[in-house]
């Protein structure tokens, strides 16, 4: 019996909405489950509220299973407080009654713990008993063309499957609109489930400018005209080293979204709410200082 814990996605739609229906069943049941009901505020509709967390840039939705079985769910939000930093709040965490003597809570749990040190935030302690819900391709690391070397280099390093090959060049397009930022939900790892610009490898014979509007077009379904560079930064590690180019991008038309191929999703993101939005490494720090 095998267990796992994976960042939920647009494909789990169903299985989360069953999941959050059952919790609510059995919360009814509890001691004060009442009044939590109450100050549901998806009480008519329990479905629409994991639904929409999905879509929300500041939720990470984790999705337990059991030999790929989905058997739970948790849920948690970044929030930025009134200092200025950020708070994590694991809202909702549950699991399927058979499940829960195999140890998939306490997996979610982690998981999230996981993702809320990488945020750098502090975190809420759960509320409510268990079992109820309570209350690209890319890794980017900071630079930009100076003398500054983001990884320590590799000689010395323990090797123990493939090296290195040549670099890579990769670009990103950064779109601004409206005091909002584009991003896009990556559907595939390293990261998956995370938010970053459109962006990924350039293809044989392709210029730059060619490769971002391509990227752009493919992941969010946009059209636009590339400008400046805006800064780049390197990935390397021991299977990989990525140079990025980030561009500045205007779009032509404010047309509707349509997330594609390694995007699961695309999204406007208001600069206020990037500081609680679950980034790829590197990129906050990146976007503060371009």
């Amino acid at each position: 019996m095998e267990e796992s814990v994976r960042v939920a996605g647009l494909a789990d739609s169903e299985v989360l909405r069953s999941l959050a229906a059952e919790a609510r069943v059995e919360l009814s049941n509890k001691r004060g489950g009442d009044v939590v009901e109450r100050l549901d505020p998806h009480q008519a509709d329990s479905r629409a509220g994991i639904g929409s967390a999905i879509e929300d840039p500041a939720a990470t939705l984790l999705l337990g299973d059991i030999d790929g079985t989905p058997v739970g769910y948790g849920l948690m939000t970044l929030r930025t407080v009134v200092d200025g930093s950020l708070h994590a709040t694991i809202e909702e965490i549950f699991v399927l009654p058979d499940a829960r003597s195999v140890g998939v809570g306490e997996a979610i749990i982690e998981a999230l713990f996981g993702r809320r040190h990488r945020a750098g935030s502090s975190c809420h302690p759960i509320n409510g008993a268990a079992g109820r819900p309570c209350h690209q391709e890319l890794l980017r690391i900071p630079g930009n063309g100076g003398t500054l070397h983001p990884c320590p280099p590799l000689a010395g390093w323990p090797v123990t499957g493939s090296t290195p090959g040549r670099p890579e060049l990769c670009v990103g397009a950064v779109v601004v609109d409206d005091d909002r930022l584009l991003l896009v939900r990556r559907g595939t790892e390293p990261e998956c489930g995370r938010w970053s610009v459109p962006g990924g490898r350039m293809e044989a014979g392709e210029t730059m400018v060619a490769a971002v509007l391509r990227e752009l077009r493919e992941e969010t379904g946009l059209e636009g005209i590339c400008g400046p560079l805006v800064g780049w930064v390197e990935k390397m590690g021991i299977d990989h080293h990525y140079v990025i180019a980030d561009f500045r991008v205007d779009v032509l038309a404010d047309e509707p979204l349509i997330a594609g191929t390694d995007a699961e999703l695309a999204a406007w993101v208001p600069f206020d709410r990037l500081a609680a939005t679950d980034l790829v490494d590197g990129l906050a720090i990146f976007l503060e200082d371009n």
